[in-house]
């Protein structure tokens, strides 16, 4: 409520009020905001920085990126560790049915792959 005029006006993006009758809004959790103004919950708040507070789906073996929000909407983006192949999401070892006519697989120190073929084969893999 605005004190001069007292007129009611909509909380602000990251804020919310869930009770009547109050001349103030509640901040959302820090790295959170609300996609528009007049929310009037917590649940409505969404975080800014998946990665940083966990709210992400990527593997324990990728890296999370926080992306630049489109039209409100927080992204993020996962992307494998070196030595792991997949879509960030969902990461498994590189080494993994990689090297054919049983090629022994080994990774270089930066996670990269390579693969040592057995006696009379050649090729990279």
């Amino acid at each position: 409520m605005v004190k001069e005029t007292k007129h009611c006006q909509y909380c602000p993006r990251g804020t919310f009020q869930d009770e009547e009758q109050h001349t103030t809004c509640k901040m959302c959790p820090t790295d959170h905001t609300t996609a528009a103004q007049g929310a009037t919950a917590e649940s409505q708040c969404y975080s800014t920085n998946q990665c940083a507070t966990g709210e992400d789906n990527c593997s324990w073996h990728a890296h999370c990126i926080d992306l630049p929000d489109d039209n409100d909407v927080p992204s993020f983006q996962c992307k494998c560790k070196p030595g792991y192949r997949g879509n960030g999401t969902y990461c498994q070892d590189a080494c993994t049915n990689y090297c054919l006519n049983d090629g022994v697989c080994k990774k270089n120190p930066v996670g990269y792959v390579e693969c040592a073929c057995k006696e009379n084969f050649s090729g990279e893999r």
